[in-house]
């Protein structure tokens, strides 16, 4: 009998290990709606001159990031391994890809690679794949030309298939689909044919793998790792990497590792700048991100020791263009110098990834006649780095014109006035432009595109699209919806809603309709709203262990607080913890203070789980 690897109701799940890092891309967080469910690859119907009629070609990748130089071969299944060689064996190139050429067989087959070397998405170092660790899957031929997908995740799959000695196609779907709710992935992601798109924005197949690297960064041997049967295990080790857990109740979890480096002239200034060591911080939220370098300089002044500090800022857009710079020095009369567009700054990181970012100005004008000229350089370890890598709670893509384009952020709102209910939906898309849905009552939907350069595309009739409330969100349809300008939107996707409740008794509950998520460095705050705003929910997260939590219950101006480690007579914040959606915050009997103007006061017991929309 095979051993499944059941995911673990959300009661039973096991109190992760602690991180020594957070994952930066992590698989929940970047769903995506992808055709072609199954389990054992693709048949090729097109795509080139059909093979001879006795062979039978299998083409991929080999993929944990891309593995070069991985020697792979085809087998019939022999109870719980390989059995016989189908054809030659290849070797992979350097994107991980490969062609096989077998003979023209039917029915089941394992593909097995070994050895290779990758670039790990976690440490940035080529790693020599392990001669333990054989990645693989399997695959149900019935001729012609076929599709393989080789990854950490097709071999968690096919090894528990084997485990029992009798597998069967049906097993080995029944063992992908496993491994899709473990990692928090689409169910329509086949994950035997699809081929993972390392560097590619919103690709959740190779940000479930960079998860994979966190695994084992935190300690998994990658062998181990791929012949994991137990549940309980994989999801431990899996919650940890992809931030969820975080029971609390232990100390506070460290501050991360930060760096930085670099020079820059300033013209017109006192000095040059010059960060000082741990003088970076990195900001996201849903339509920007903001780096930041600084220096603190202890000076005599008088009597007293006074603290000047110089601080150069720089803000982008989702789309990495830089949209304002400032240089702050308290010690100059007028402080602040600006720019707000055209300031000659690029910010680029090293391929295929997003940090260490480095800064460049090239003369950048600022006013007040300043100008900068220089690099620095920043990084942040376990940092989130982009609206992409932020809890995600869209699942789709938009189709613009037929090209698809990933949503960096949503939001929807259901209201209900005299008994009519509006539906808005909002979309930004990775293109810069947003598209908004809106709906009142029965009638028809409207749509409106408005582009990164401000121009407006509309739809006021017959617009082909449909908003359906479901369980937790709402479904989006573009139908070929025309817009003026000739542009058309097509595809559907789901768009989370925020829901929950959390109680303290005496009628004391908060449930939101509102929720926002943002990160400083490797911390996540996540704030509810209530429909009137007087009472909220703020949780933060660090690497997966709960920081802080309050509860504000405005109408009754009370708040209630817990801080990891304790401290100033607050609890520990024990029994707060993170799913591995990264969207969902449970709170079990959780013991919080009343503050009060004289400290912490009686406390309280809370209960319940919230819901963020998401990214």
């Amino acid at each position: 009998m095979s051993v499944l690897l059941h995911p673990m109701p959300p009661g039973l799940m096991p109190a992760p290990r602690r991180l020594s890092r957070w994952a930066l891309c992590l698989a929940a967080g970047l769903s995506l709606t992808l055709a072609g469910c199954g389990g054992g690859g693709a048949q090729d119907e097109g795509g080139g001159t059909p093979p001879p009629a006795d062979i039978t070609v299998i083409e991929g990748a080999v993929v944990k990031g891309p593995v070069e130089g991985a020697e792979v071969c085809a087998h019939r299944p022999a109870g719980a391994g390989a059995g016989a060689l189908l054809g030659a064996c290849v070797r992979t190139a350097a994107d991980g890809s490969y062609r096989l050429e077998v003979p023209a067989v039917s029915g089941l087959v394992l593909l097995q690679a070994r050895g290779g070397s990758y670039v790990d998405e976690t440490t940035g170092v080529r790693t020599t794949v392990a001669a333990e660790a054989v990645l693989s899957t399997l695959a149900t031929l019935t001729g012609g030309r076929f599709t393989a997908a080789v990854t950490p995740l097709t071999t968690l799959a096919a090894n528990a298939t084997l485990a029992d000695g009798s597998p069967s196609a049906a097993a080995f779907a029944a063992q992908l689909q496993t491994v899709r709710d473990t990692f928090g992935l689409p169910g329509a992601l086949d994950l035997a044919a699809t081929l993972p798109q390392v560097g590619v924005e919103g690709d959740a197949y190779a940000a479930a793998l960079a998860v994979v690297s966190r695994m084992v960064a935190d300690g998994l041997p990658l062998a181990e790792l791929l012949s994991t049967v137990d549940p309980q295990a994989l999801r431990e080790a899996w919650e940890a990497a992809a931030g969820g857990g975080g029971g609390g109740g232990g100390t506070e979890p460290p501050q991360p590792e930060i760096s930085a480096t670099g020079t820059l002239t300033v013209t017109g200034g006192r000095r040059d700048f010059t960060p000082q060591a741990d003088g970076f911080e990195v900001k996201v939220n849903e339509l920007s991100v903001q780096y930041a370098f600084t220096r603190e300089t202890v000076v005599q002044q008088g009597s007293a020791l006074v603290t000047q500090t110089e601080r150069v800022e720089l803000t982008t857009d989702r789309s990495g263009q830089v949209t304002f710079v400032s240089y702050l020095d308290d010690a100059d009369a007028l402080a602040l110098y600006t720019c707000f567009s055209a300031c000659g700054v690029t910010v680029s990181a090293p391929a295929g990834t997003r940090h260490p970012v480095t800064v460049r100005f090239d003369g950048t004008a600022l006013s007040g006649g300043r100008s900068l000229q220089g690099s620095l350089t920043g990084e942040v370890a376990g940092a989130v780095w982009h609206p992409l890598e932020m809890p995600r709670g869209t699942d789709g893509l938009v189709a613009v014109n037929g090209v698809s384009q990933t949503v960096a952020f949503s939001q929807y709102d259901r209201s209900s006035l005299s008994g009519v209910v509006s539906r808005n939906l909002s979309l930004s898309l990775m293109d810069g432009s947003t598209v908004g849905v809106s709906q009142r009552g029965d009638g028809a939907a409207t749509v409106t595109r408005v582009t990164s350069g401000g121009a407006f595309q509309m739809c006021f009739s017959a617009c082909r699209v449909t908003l359906t409330d479901v369980a937790g969100g709402v479904t989006v349809a573009f139908d070929a919806t025309p817009l003026s300008e000739g542009v058309t939107l097509g595809n559907t996707l789901f768009v989370a809603r925020t829901t929950g409740q959390v109680s303290g008794g005496e009628g004391l509950s908060v449930t939101p309709d509102e929720s926002s998520v943002s990160a400083f460095n490797d911390t996540l705050r996540y704030t509810f709203v209530d429909t009137a705003g007087l009472s909220s929910v703020l949780v933060e997260f660090r690497g997966g262990q709960v920081v802080s939590a309050s509860v504000n219950f405005g109408g009754k101006l009370e708040t209630y607080q817990c801080q990891a480690g304790g401290g100033l007579g607050a609890p520990t914040c024990a029994g707060i913890t993170l799913a591995a959606d990264r969207r969902t915050v449970r709170l079990a009997n959780v013991s919080l203070a009343q503050f009060t103007l004289s400290g912490f006061g009686a406390t309280r017991s809370f209960s319940g789980e919230l819901v963020a929309t998401g990214y």
